[in-house]
């Protein structure tokens, strides 16, 4: 496939662009996907995108394969759409179309993907647009491109989803590295740098904590050491994520010393699983902000291949892959809500405290490390003295390491359906827990899942 060449669309070229544009709307039509038509859009709004310099057109060789164009201008209606930050800096996508003869070659997705990068750069933050609910295929691309839906609207063909993406990190972007939990052992510093050199590679500039290593026990510092170490990241400007590579026992000790109204106004996200369990949940709770349950040091363990594509697609260039893991129901047939939730012994920590994330409507995520069938007994009444099961609506399994490599009896999907009952929605998935090869998810975030036809 030739380069694609992205050039400032020029009034020569109208008439070439219209009757792309044309040939465009003939193929949705064929297809039974009535978006455009003769009115929209008409000669008259392309012509006008090019003189004010707003459409950019895509060229493979000679021939003309795409066009879009890039503003900050929207309809009134975009108000109902709920952006993830009103004051962020903002473009907006309008009229993305491919060339019939070039379509269902990539090339949409080169297209999105060279527009996040220019923005990147610029110091965009966000990318905006709007899908027609009966074009899938547009649909299914924004999707998996890790763009989001935040409302919908009623034009003249039909209904609009809004849609949202907040950019990534860019190359020599600098990311915190963190032991909010047990320090590391000293022996793990050749594992770490390896680390960081793979974040390195990755095209990101991992800076060092100052409490990561143990130096009495298994405290790398004392609780406020830690929390103020991690709130200088927080502060700093220039840092764009937070990676936590501890785990352990200790991290709810940090709580009580972090600055919750610094996290809320910060853009940047909480990366760490396990015991960080607490502090991605605590921040739920205290901000309504998202976390990522994800162990950053996957990226140098069994299944490192997968991992750092996976990594990097999604935080270089946005993609969701990272994110997209396969599940299977084991009752009823689909749940929507915010997950919350993570390695199930570490949530219990914030029982009773100001921590504990409000469940109601929400998504449980379980999953766990150690622990066999009395521990799980014990959470999982916990849970339920509690009410959790009542007012969540679905529960989400991940793996459960120790019971499942000791094949325990019964199994934690039998414990579930035993004490949250018969009447909630469960799905479980074997992408998301302490296996190396485990995928991320986003604490904080609403998500649907759907019993899927195999």
């Amino acid at each position: 496939m030739n380069k694609l060449i992205f050039t400032s669309a020029q009034p020569y070229q109208l008439e070439e662009i219209f009757v792309m544009y044309t040939k465009a709307i003939q193929e949705m039509n064929a297809n039974k996907i009535y978006q455009w038509d003769e009115r929209y859009p008409d000669k008259e709004i392309l012509a006008e995108d090019i003189s004010k310099q707003e459409m950019t057109v895509v060229l493979q060789g000679t021939e003309m394969v795409a066009a879009y164009v890039l503003n900050q201008e929207c309809d009134e209606e975009y108000k109902n759409g709920k952006w993830k930050d009103s004051d962020a800096k903002y473009y907006i996508i309008h009229r993305l179309c491919v060339n019939p003869k070039f379509q269902n070659q990539g090339i949409a997705r080169q297209v999105m993907l060279h527009i996040e990068k220019e923005l990147k750069q610029q110091g965009i933050e966000c990318i905006r647009l709007d899908a027609f609910t009966e074009n899938p295929y547009a649909l299914k691309l924004y999707q998996s491109l890790g763009y989001e839906i935040t409302g919908y609207v009623e034009w003249r063909k039909g209904r609009f989803c809004l849609m949202e993406k907040i950019l990534g990190c860019t190359s020599e972007d600098k990311v915190a590295i963190v032991c909010c939990s047990n320090g590391q052992a000293i022996t793990y510093k050749e594992k770490i740098k390896r680390l960081q050199d793979t974040i390195t590679q990755i095209g990101l500039v991992p800076v060092m904590g100052e409490f990561v290593y143990e130096k009495d026990s298994v405290f790398s510092g004392s609780a406020q050491q830690r929390a103020e170490s991690l709130m200088k990241f927080y502060l700093d400007n220039e840092i764009k994520a937070i990676f936590d590579i501890s785990g352990g026992d200790i991290a709810n000790e940090i709580l009580p010393y972090l600055d919750f109204d610094v996290i809320a106004e910060s853009k940047k996200l909480f990366w760490g699983y396990s015991d960080l369990t607490t502090i991605i949940n605590a921040i739920y709770a205290k901000t309504g902000k998202e976390s990522v349950l994800y162990q950053v040091r996957n990226l140098i363990y069994d299944d490192a291949e997968n991992q750092i594509s996976n990594f990097r697609n999604t935080v270089m260039n946005g993609t969701n892959d990272l994110f997209d893991f396969k599940y299977s129901f084991v009752q009823k047939e689909e749940m929507y809500g915010t997950v919350i939730g993570g390695n199930i012994r570490c949530l219990l920590k914030l029982a009773g405290t100001e921590y504990w994330p409000n469940m109601n409507r929400k998504i449980l995520l379980l999953e766990a490390y150690g622990g066999i069938v009395p521990q799980m007994v014990t959470y999982l009444n916990q849970l339920s003295q509690m009410g959790v099961f009542k007012k969540i609506s679905g529960i989400l399994l991940g793996t459960f390491t120790k019971m499942e490599s000791e094949n325990s009896t019964p199994t934690m999907i039998e414990l579930v359906k035993r004490y949250a009952g018969t009447e909630i929605p469960i799905a479980c998935t074997n992408e998301i827990g302490h296996g190396t090869n485990s995928k991320g998810i986003v604490i904080g975030k609403d998500i649907q899942l759907v019993r899927r036809n195999l």
